[in-house]
């Protein structure tokens, strides 16, 4: 989707109001936008050293599926494990500067994801026309303005995905920060709204190095496991397995057939 296009669009509305059309026109509302998007979107999404890294974490709603088999364990000879939702999103919140966790369903929807961003331009437009009401708008004003939108944009834009894969049902944890509020090497991390450090880790990953945050979390979050269709685990084994490490939860072989 064009961002350009749907802000033009919305901003052609918001001018048909004359004192809004003065007001920016006077903090040179367009020249201080551009300008923002090429330092702070454009750029950020090619330099997350300077700006912002994102790690995400994906799963399916579908715990037995034949194309998630196929795609993501080892052509359905590995396990599906599955969380218990309401536990893994009371790792989910905002609100902190440095870094957040944020979780939910993918979108699939064009018409949807359309309409997330509109939204988001409508708030920064409406946000913008308080402060001129409030005689309170200035370039200073704006930019925090643009900063909170596209912000606010960039989140978003981690739950949104192409139709074409809309039969994983995907569910997403985003862990995200702005490198550019804080110069240290302590990343916080978020957990039940507590403040805690985890270590920054590294591993080699299709001849890469990656890096990546180990998400902690207790066994009782594992509700369920299922052992793959290709998979010749004995559950019996594989529940002394797990309870020698502290996981009780529901074992069951998958309903696929295939060889």
């Amino acid at each position: 989707y064009c961002l350009s296009s749907f802000f033009n669009e919305e901003y052609e509305i918001a001018k048909m109001n004359p004192l809004f059309k003065d007001a920016c026109h006077k903090t040179d509302f367009v020249m201080l936008l551009n300008k923002f998007i090429d330092t702070y979107f454009t750029h950020a999404l090619f330099d997350k050293e300077k700006f912002f890294w994102f790690y995400v974490s994906c799963f399916s709603l579908e715990g037995d599926m034949l194309s998630q088999w196929r795609g993501y364990a080892d052509d359905g000879r590995g396990f599906s494990i599955g969380f218990n939702r309401k536990k893994f999103e009371n790792y989910s919140t905002s609100g902190f500067e440095l870094l957040s966790i944020h979780s939910g369903e993918v979108e699939y929807n064009k018409e949807n994801h359309e309409s997330v961003v509109r939204e988001s331009i409508k708030k920064l437009l409406s946000a913008i026309n308080s402060d001129i009401e409030n005689s309170e708008l200035s370039s200073e004003s704006l930019l925090h303005v643009y900063k909170r939108c596209f912000q606010e944009l960039i989140e978003k834009a981690v739950f949104i995905k192409n139709p074409f894969f809309s039969e994983e049902k995907e569910w997403r944890m985003c862990l995200w920060t702005f490198k550019e509020l804080d110069d240290s090497n302590d990343i916080l991390l978020v957990n039940n709204g507590i403040p805690e450090k985890y270590i920054l880790e590294f591993q080699n990953r299709n001849n890469q190095i990656v890096s990546f945050f180990d998400l902690r979390f207790t066994p009782d979050t594992v509700e369920q496991i299922i052992v793959g269709p290709k998979n010749k685990t004995d559950l019996s084994d594989l529940s002394m397995l797990l309870r020698s490490h502290g996981f009780n939860c529901k074992l069951k072989k998958s309903d696929g057939t295939y060889i």
